[in-house]
């Protein structure tokens, strides 16, 4: 399926201390036996049976736009994990960037627990580079990754399906130009829904 259903609004955020150094706050995490179980129902489902727990709900915090499509694996997959947001620049050199781009991954691996990267692209001329590739995912996946959300390209296809790591995206192009990350940990609008870190996603 090609929606995300945000199922409960478990959030942190990165801050900084003032040295410079980012710290990343805990995420609350659900038992693991309920990932499981959400695996086992393709993403409209889930979303039904949100309705009946709380009512309807506006869409930017319900599930993706039209825009979103599954590259990796075959449509109909389901990936379920907690959310890791980012912004990224592809294409023009970022004035401000985070210094480190390694945090993200730190990020990935410190919530010990199945991970769906949140990528969005915040370059002045959006979705025009890819701001994923399968060096990255390789990265992610044996971090704890296990799926990416893309607002913007990614590119190396075939090399992303080879590292095991399921991916939607708004588009694939090539290459990039001078890459950047520019923020992460921080609430995301992504493919017209609303993201925060640590929420439970089900692909």
């Amino acid at each position: 399926m090609n929606q995300a259903v945000q199922e409960e609004n478990i959030s942190a955020s990165c801050s900084c201390d003032g040295t410079g150094k980012d710290k990343i706050d805990m995420i609350s995490k659900v038992d693991p036996s309920i990932l499981e179980g959400l695996a086992t129902y393709d993403s409209a489902t889930v979303q039904n049976a949100a309705i009946l727990v709380r009512g309807y709900v506006p869409a930017h915090e319900d599930y993706t736009g039209p825009d979103l499509r599954q590259f990796v694996p075959d449509a109909g997959t389901v990936t379920v994990g907690y959310a890791v947001t980012s912004v990224w620049s592809p294409i023009t050199e970022a004035v401000q960037a985070v210094a480190d781009r390694n945090l993200i991954f730190d990020s990935i691996a410190e919530i010990g627990a199945p991970v769906i990267v949140v990528l969005k692209d915040g370059d002045p001329t959006a979705r025009r580079g890819a701001i994923i590739g399968d060096g990255m995912a390789y990265m992610m996946r044996a971090l704890g990754a296990v799926g990416a959300i893309v607002d913007g390209n990614a590119r190396d296809i075939s090399g992303i399906s080879e590292a095991g790591l399921a991916l939607w995206a708004t588009g694939a192009v090539p290459g990039h130009g001078p890459f950047a990350l520019l923020s992460f940990g921080e609430p995301v609008e992504a493919t017209q829904l609303s993201i925060a870190r640590g929420c439970p996603k089900t692909q």
